[in-house]
């Protein structure tokens, strides 16, 4: 007996401390219905938000993508897609960020994917076409006088003109002779 009695006061105060500590289920707080509709409103304004920055953070991953793409010279909005593309491909373990993986592919392009290596190769400048010893033939040199140099312009020399620049692709004799119509139409 003396055994029931040692157990039970150790268990009654175990007992009674959560008993204390939980409120009875018929004392729930009171909730009208504009809380309700409150609490509805801000849950559908959080979800808002969170869809905005959801669509920031992207918007600015991908501005930090093309600003590494620029910086290592890939320019070109296809050339960034490509870029991505490969990118994405890499193992995600050793994966390096896109800039430092641009900048080396642009210190060694022989390493670079063949379409991406376009991208990543510096626009050749214009290069001046090299002197010869001879000069060059003048370009107008079978041309024939246009109608401005005799200074007759009718209806029927406008619409030569014009119909020998169609015939041709050549329009410079017609622009040549343009002061000389408008001059003539005017006097």
């Amino acid at each position: 007996m003396d055994e029931q009695q040692t157990e039970t006061p150790a268990a009654a105060p175990a007992a009674q401390q959560p008993v204390a500590a939980t409120p009875a289920p018929t004392e729930a707080p009171r909730e009208d219905k504009s809380t309700k509709t409150r609490i509805a409103e801000l849950e559908a304004q959080l979800e808002a938000f969170k869809a905005t920055a959801s669509k920031a953070e992207q918007q600015l991953e991908d501005m930090k993508l093309e600003r590494a793409a620029w910086q290592a010279g890939v320019t070109d909005p296809e050339g960034i897609e490509v870029a991505r593309l490969f990118h994405g491909k890499l193992p995600a373990k050793d994966r390096p960020s896109l800039g430092d993986w641009l900048g080396q592919l642009k210190a060694d392009p022989s390493t670079a994917p063949r379409a991406l290596a376009a991208y990543l190769a510096p626009a050749a400048p214009a290069a001046a076409p090299a002197p010869t010893g001879k000069p060059l033939p003048s370009a107008n040199a079978g041309a024939l006088p246009t109608p401005a140099a005799s200074g007759q312009f009718d209806a029927s020399a406008i619409r030569a003109l014009r119909q020998e620049a169609q015939r041709t692709g050549d329009y410079s004799k017609l622009r040549e002779a343009m002061p000389a119509i408008r001059q003539a139409v005017k006097g």
